[in-house]
């Protein structure tokens, strides 16, 4: 049995988001092909996932022995960590994902819990997952005047 972190990031509802109709939609077929495994849903805007309150960055780079799960920015590095598989859903806006996504990527971003420092540098601490990303966009920027503008696939 695999644990699955299901990844939400659009302000959009249900109905409207054509991002969440999409990875909706992958994560029911997926559901289907692999009954044993856990999806857990993590709705970011639901969540409330803020950017990271002052004072608190040095908790991400060194946290203290005995901090664990129920702590409320490291909780998402160790659920993060303990997933077996990801799935990101999000829309790109102004050309790039919405603020939130980044906000919880500096919340799974600790030292120690999904990645460690090295004397060749950092290293990550998830290896051998699988992760896929479904993000819809607006538009046409696969060529003419905005094709260089295209941040989906280009960056």
């Amino acid at each position: 049995m695999n644990k699955v972190l299901y990844i939400k990031a659009n302000a959009k509802t249900e109905g409207e988001s054509r991002t969440f109709m999409i990875s909706d939609s992958f994560v029911q077929e997926y559901k289907r092909q692999n009954q044993d495994d856990e999806i857990i849903t993590l709705d970011l805007y639901k969540e409330g996932i803020g950017f990271l309150p002052v004072g608190q960055l040095n908790e991400l780079h060194s946290p203290k022995p005995g901090e664990g799960k129920d702590h409320p920015i490291l909780k998402y590095a160790f659920q993060f960590l303990e997933a077996d598989k990801y799935i990101f859903a999000e829309p790109l806006w102004n050309l790039g994902v919405p603020a939130v996504l980044k906000a919880y990527i500096d919340y799974i971003c600790v030292t120690g819990i999904t990645f460690h420092y090295t004397k060749d540098g950092p290293e990550g601490l998830c290896t051998g997952k699988k992760a896929i990303n479904i993000t819809t966009r607006g538009g046409k920027y696969s060529d003419g005047p905005f094709k260089e503008l295209e941040m989906g696939i280009n960056t």
